[in-house]
């Protein structure tokens, strides 16, 4: 039984705004101080090299790591097509 693509495609979008929106809450009311040490750290540095090698501001906001996880979520959806 084939489906139409249109409700996958409606499906992964909603699914893709609603992460971020809630990346875009989790990021406006967290602060870096409210995370532990060694987290913090981590995040501090990724959004260093992040910035410097893309070199844009975005790079330590969230919407860096939110653009991947689009790009592997459209990959994946290309793949399970390609390989029905």
């Amino acid at each position: 039984m084939k489906g139409s693509v249109f409700p996958i495609l409606k499906w992964g979008l909603a699914l893709t705004l609603a992460i971020l929106l809630v990346a875009i809450i989790l990021i406006n009311f967290t602060s870096s101080r409210d995370l532990p040490e060694l987290v913090r750290v981590q995040v501090e540095r990724y959004a260093v090299c992040s910035y410097w090698f893309f070199g844009w501001h975005l790079a330590s906001t969230g919407a860096f790591a939110f653009i991947f996880l689009l790009v592997g979520f459209l990959l994946g959806l290309g793949a399970g097509f390609f390989l029905r």
